[in-house]
């Protein structure tokens, strides 16, 4: 027998209210590992830790519908990820982190008020975001086929590093309403929503990257595709990862 659809939504919100109130203590957690790992840039065991919680946290935020947090929490590992990379676990790192755990412990104020309003804290994020990649231009990669995935990722390897991927197109939607980056390139293969109906969802939806440039792979050119502003086509052929390469250095580059 089906449960009882009040029910069900009432244990949902008790669920996400218990999530919420305990996350002030896994951020102290977060902090302390942070701490740790800028004294003890070598300790690896701190640094799994570390990444799991955080990812522990970002998969929470997903399941109980609050984007926001998932967002910065997205962050935190690109963060914890690039100071790995570095082997460099210094001052810049910690604070800029610190400031996403705040971050974080705000959005339990937010909702425990009802308020449920998330702008602010959105361009907080765009703020902690920015100083992070010091100068570097953030990318997001939308496709499904790992083969494509990987072509994209290598043409662009040279603009810039900070190149993320996601294959679910209604995941990658909810993500770009909240969190801004430089440049979006679409493929082909997309799970969920594809590539037309995330960049016309996206323009529609006037959020923060309502107007970043998309780069659009695709066999079918569609001149009459009614959100052609900011869009530039790249066709499937033998070229596609030279055409991508310029295109995208010629977009970040005028930024």
């Amino acid at each position: 027998m089906p449960a009882d659809p009040v029910q069900f939504e009432e244990l949902l919100a008790k669920l996400r209210e218990e999530f919420l109130a305990d996350l002030p203590n896994r951020c102290v957690k977060i902090e302390q590992a942070l701490f740790a790992l800028n004294k003890r840039p070598e300790d690896t065991e701190t640094f799994h830790a570390l990444f799991r919680e955080v990812h522990s946290v970002k998969g929470s935020g997903g399941t109980h519908g609050l984007a926001i947090i998932t967002s910065i929490c997205h962050q935190l590992e690109n963060n914890i990820t690039q100071a790995k990379n570095a082997h460099d676990f210094d001052s810049y790192f910690l604070n800029n982190s610190l400031a996403l755990c705040d971050l974080l412990k705000q959005v339990t104020d937010v909702f425990a008020s009802k308020q449920n309003d998330i702008k602010h804290l959105e361009k907080v994020l765009d703020t902690l975001k920015k100083e992070s990649l010091r100068n570097k231009k953030s990318v997001l990669i939308i496709e499904s086929s790992k083969l494509m995935t990987r072509l994209f990722q290598e043409a662009i390897d040279q603009v810039t590093r900070q190149i993320e991927v996601m294959d679910d197109g209604l995941l990658a939607l909810n993500r770009l309403i909240h969190e801004k980056f430089d440049l979006i390139i679409l493929g082909g293969e997309i799970k969920s929503l594809n590539a037309r109906a995330i960049i016309a969802a996206l323009r529609e939806s006037k959020s923060i990257n309502s107007k970043t440039d998309i780069i659009l792979i695709s066999s079918n050119k569609d001149p009459l595709f009614a959100y052609s502003e900011h869009l530039h086509l790249i066709a499937k052929n033998q070229k596609i990862a030279a055409n991508l390469q310029a295109e995208a250095q010629s977009l970040l580059a005028v930024r």
